[in-house]
């Protein structure tokens, strides 16, 4: 919305002046866009919004970025849209940079997109989902390097300010679960050898779809400790998204890293592996059929950054048999409760593919934590963890 009021119009210059000033700082950030989202202004408009950025203590040395417009003073232009065939050209400032956002989810059905799925709608819906990725990856990549990137939306899952519930387009769920597209994006970018098997391996239909995210040269698959296939990455044509089906092996042939996919495998109970090789090295990945549900297992889960004082962290807590297998088919709702620190948000949760989360503040002194994680019909859970 762009309102012609000058109150209007000098609030966002303020917004600008605070966002800049606030932000500027943080090594994440690569450039700043100071165009009102999606209004397209003239470009007097513009260059007064370009000029109040580099007029901020910062100065003029940072990159803004908008919407392509002949004329524009942007430094980085937003590629266009063209609905006929999602193709996105960046021909309005062609002495600039174009950068392609926010695909990969309102393209796929707008509102109702497939791309928006939540870990407990299941594997199918979810490799849908990666999918839409993979075949806007292919359909982008040719246009490196005038168009100098392209960012997703999005990498989380996220509370919306209308309606009910979460925006689910996210590449990980709201308490950072990753979904299988962050696992296809990172079998695309990651250095060291890098293998994820994607696949519902629980009783039901009788042969499956087996998907391996990986960046190997080879994929040899398993189960219960007998080969049963081998297969490596493969190249196929780009397609309309209207005529490809998720993992029919087309829609690759641009993709750094193509996924490795196994159709029709029988299914059998027990322990499915995945062992990718790449020159001398080699990586392992295994799903196993979960039993009757038992009891409750929880933990804090710091993704790698150890918990502090005043801090922000996800407790877990899964549904596992006896085996300690997790039920991905469980859904049941789980009750924590926590003495030590606080729950930042509800105390009962429905679990997704087995598991469950919930976010907590611990104190600002050191502090003894102790969480019980219950539902009804299994065994429950105490986690006890130090504050120091």
């Amino acid at each position: 919305f762009l309102n012609k009021d000058p109150r209007f119009e000098s609030q966002v210059k303020q917004d600008i002046r605070e966002l800049v000033q606030r932000e500027a700082s943080h090594p994440c950030v690569a450039w700043f866009e100071t165009s009102l989202n999606e209004t397209y202004p003239d470009n007097k408009t513009a260059q007064s919004w370009a000029d109040t950025a580099r007029s901020t203590i910062v100065g003029p040395n940072i990159l803004l970025a908008g919407d392509a417009r002949p004329g524009a003073p942007w430094d980085i232009a937003y590629n266009q849209w063209r609905d006929d065939d999602f193709s996105r050209p960046q021909d309005a400032m062609p002495g600039k940079p174009g950068y392609i956002r926010e695909y990969g989810d309102y393209e796929f059905g707008g509102a109702s997109s497939s791309s928006r799925v939540t870990i407990g709608q299941g594997m199918k819906k979810l490799l849908q989902e990666t999918w839409n990725h993979i075949w806007s990856v292919n359909h982008l990549r040719p246009q490196l390097p005038w168009t100098m990137g392209y960012g997703t939306w999005e990498m989380f899952d996220h509370n919306v300010p209308y309606g009910s519930g979460v925006s689910a387009s996210g590449l990980c769920d709201l308490f950072r679960r990753e979904k299988p597209s962050f696992w296809f994006y990172k079998s695309q970018s990651e250095t060291h050898p890098f293998a994820k098997l994607a696949a519902d391996w629980q009783p039901g239909a009788p042969t499956r779809k087996v998907v391996v995210f990986t960046n190997c040269d080879e994929a040899v698959l398993t189960l219960n400790g007998k080969e049963i296939a081998r297969a490596k990455p493969e190249r196929h044509p780009a397609t309309k998204y209207e005529n490809a089906k998720p993992f029919d092996g087309s829609n690759t042939v641009n993709l750094m890293h193509p996924p490795i996919v196994f159709p029709n495998i029988a299914y059998k109970s027990g322990t499915l592996k995945v062992i990718a090789t790449r020159g001398k090295e080699q990586i392992q990945d295994e799903l196993k059929t979960a039993g009757a549900p038992e009891r409750i297992r929880v933990w804090i889960d710091d993704i790698g950054v150890p918990t502090g004082r005043n801090d922000l962290v996800f407790v877990r807590a899964d549904v596992i048999d006896k085996n300690g297998n997790v039920c991905p088919s469980d859904s049941r709702r789980i009750h924590f409760a926590i003495t030590g620190a606080t729950l930042a948000g509800e105390s009962d949760v429905d679990c997704e593919m087995g598991v469950a989360s919930v976010l907590i503040r611990t104190p600002l002194n050191k502090a003894n934590i102790q969480i019980t994680a219950s539902a009804k019909g299994v065994m429950p859970s105490f986690y006890r963890a130090s504050i120091r």
